[in-house]
């Protein structure tokens, strides 16, 4: 047991990893997590469509979580962050930024996030661009024909 009469939980050994797929029209990216004792998969989960311009990126936290950065448009990332029990726990969109395609930066105490993209909400895109007036629209008062 640890301080308090807490004991610490037990967490069993696990194997993530990515695995692209190409099914009859486009390629798709699973995430599998599996028991490193036994081999056996745990989970598989479908992350959706990918490109294949870039390789999916995948690395582990301080906490176990899977993180996986994958392409799904031209210039729009992915990162999704799976638990060890194979959930997602996060999931969102990065743009590219100045810097080049987004990547993974890991940190001293484990963290793990994404550096040189730029966040994207395709909510918030929607909302700007409703700001942007057409090149009909005139001002009140002005003759309409």
């Amino acid at each position: 047991p640890s301080p308090a009469g807490f004991q610490k939980p037990h967490v069993p050994f696990r194997r993530a990893r990515a695995v692209p797929f190409t099914g009859n029209r486009y390629m798709e990216l699973y995430a599998q997590v599996l028991s490193a004792n036994t081999g056996r998969n745990i989970r598989t989960l479908p992350l959706g469509k990918i490109l294949s311009f870039r390789k999916p990126k995948g690395t582990l936290d301080g906490a176990n979580n899977m993180h996986a950065l994958y392409q799904v448009k031209p210039n729009l990332f992915t990162h999704v962050c799976i638990s060890a029990k194979g959930d997602i726990l996060t999931s969102e969109q990065f743009k590219r930024g100045s810097t080049g395609d987004p990547r993974f930066m890991t940190f001293g105490d484990g963290e793990v996030k994404v550096a040189g993209g730029i966040p994207f909400s395709a909510e918030i895109e929607a909302a700007e661009r409703k700001k942007i007036h057409s090149i009909n629209d005139r001002p009140a008062g002005v003759y309409k024909p």
